[in-house]
């Protein structure tokens, strides 16, 4: 679990925001050669759903979702108090990706691989409850992580209700440099 702070106070784990986009694919580079993950994660989450903020915000479940995610998964989250600053960065990541704005709460898996993003999956988590949407987040992840160690991860193995795949390498580079340029001016304006 690798928490992105809007205003980072002293050091710990997580990434002031600057930071994280000024060093995603380094970031991402370190995390694989290294042998801290095989795949990636952002949970993007809607600022009005007060029950995922909750549950990202608790420790207790910081600890499950980081100690499930281990060595397979480098999961990024958005630990923002700011509506904005949330919707900023969803618009400037999902925007990359090409995912519909418009957004409810979801994870998005990819893996990288020589600079090249792959086997980019989406799912929506659908329950309202807090402890049924933390169970719905955990069961997510765990089943990704699964079937990233039964080599199943682009089969589409688990049910998802939005699932997007790029086949073409060339499409996910211009995507990568696509996500590249509005972070750099994302933050000449910022």
């Amino acid at each position: 679990m690798n928490p992105i702070y809007e205003q980072r106070k002293g050091h710990g784990i997580g990434y002031s925001e600057k930071n994280f986009i000024e060093r995603f694919q380094e970031i991402c580079k370190d995390h694989l050669t290294k042998g801290k993950a095989k795949a990636f994660s952002f949970i993007f989450y809607n600022f009005k759903d007060k029950n995922i903020r909750k549950i990202l915000k608790d420790g207790s479940v910081f600890t499950k979702l980081d100690r499930l995610s281990g060595n397979d998964l480098t999961i990024f989250y958005f630990h923002f108090d700011s509506k904005k600053r949330i919707n900023d960065f969803n618009y400037i990541f999902l925007g990359a990706f090409e995912v519909d704005f418009d957004l409810h709460n979801l994870p998005l898996f990819f893996q990288m691989k020589s600079d090249q993003i792959n086997n980019l999956e989406i799912v929506e988590i659908n329950q309202d409850n807090l402890n049924m949407a933390f169970q719905e987040l955990y069961e997510i992840i765990e089943n990704y992580i699964q079937r990233l160690k039964n080599k199943n991860v682009d089969t589409g193995n688990i049910k998802i209700n939005k699932l997007i795949k790029m086949a073409n390498n060339l499409m996910l580079n211009i995507l990568m440099k696509s996500m590249i340029e509005k972070l750099v001016m994302f933050l000449k304006v910022a």
